[in-house]
């Protein structure tokens, strides 16, 4: 994975000129991040599986710039069972999923640019969206994978930190990011743990009858009726903000970096490196998570093959 780096700096073409497509519209260049995602993702396969019913759905917000809805780009098997929300705030878009909006769901705002698709321009999807869980119960899931970032952190409490100064502004804008985009996850999950009890409650207490009238008044109201929802949750075993400051102290001098990425970057070595963790397209890095995740999937083999069943087999 290094080829995706933050060594490509700021946007600036090869013979030294200013990247015309780009320019003025965002921080970090984005053609490294466009071009992994060109080059990995095999979009007509994905797009025949979904058209076969081998896949059901593939689910990719982002947030509409201009009208301020998180528009659900919805890529569904004619099979599916898809009920978009009837949210306001909400918007599904049913057609197939490419490179840009992949791009558009992970643009941080000013880090990176905004991608046009369509007539409107569309951003992280993770902005103003309480219940990312929610697309993916709404096409049909009734078991959940979820795999978060947010360390060890449960029911949205991050673990202690000793802050002797006052914070910088480095270490504040991690803390903002994390609350913006991981942060929603965590809570999604709670909301979801206290629905599978009460609709358990309701399963119990209620008459059959007078429970098919409360799914109904759910169906007329919101799309859907509720129902329990089985998950598997991972979040990493280490704190994914202290490899990054690790990982900058042992590479940043080595990179070749523009001056502004190497200014940022050095800055957050000095510190909690949360935002840094969001910005550090370097394969040392990415290599690092991998093996993290890697080991936290295998502590947990047991569980994971009762979720799956027995069939499931873990290579080591």
């Amino acid at each position: 994975l290094g080829f995706l780096s933050l060594r490509a700096g700021l946007r600036r073409s090869s013979n030294g000129g200013q990247d015309q497509e780009h320019f003025g519209r965002s921080l970090l260049d984005p053609r490294p991040l466009e071009a992994m995602i060109a080059g990995s993702i095999e979009w007509e396969s994905l797009h025949d599986n979904v058209d076969a019913g081998r896949t059901l759905a593939l689910l990719v917000a982002a947030l509409d710039v201009a009208t301020g809805k998180t528009t659900i780009f919805s890529e569904v098997a004619p099979a599916a069972d898809f009920r978009p929300s009837r949210d306001p705030r909400r918007r599904a878009e049913v057609g197939q999923i490419g490179d840009e909006h992949v791009l558009a769901s992970a643009a941080i705002p000013l880090l990176f640019p905004a991608r046009r698709i369509g007539a409107s321009y569309y951003c992280d999807g993770g902005l103003r969206f309480n219940t990312p869980i929610s697309p993916a119960i709404r096409a049909g899931s009734d078991r959940l994978v979820v795999i978060t970032l947010s360390g060890t952190r449960e029911e949205g409490l991050e673990p202690p930190v000793e802050i002797n100064e006052y914070p910088s502004l480095f270490f504040l804008a991690g803390k903002v990011m994390n609350a913006l985009l991981l942060d929603q996850v965590v809570y999604d999950l709670a909301v979801l743990k206290r629905f599978n009890h009460l609709v358990a409650v309701l399963e119990q207490a209620l008459p059959a009858q007078s429970f098919a009238e409360v799914e109904r008044l759910l169906v007329d109201s919101r799309g859907a009726p509720y129902r329990r929802i089985e998950t598997l949750v991972f979040s990493p075993s280490e704190d994914l903000g202290a490899i990054a400051t690790e990982h900058l102290h042992r590479h940043l001098d080595s990179w070749r970096l523009s001056r502004i990425p190497r200014w940022l970057l050095g800055v957050a070595r000095g510190s909690q490196a949360d935002w840094a963790a969001y910005l550090l397209f370097d394969g040392g890095f990415a290599e690092r998570l991998i093996e993290l995740g890697r080991k936290d999937a295998l502590a947990r083999s047991q569980e994971i093959r009762e979720f799956f069943g027995a069939a499931c087999v873990l290579a080591p």
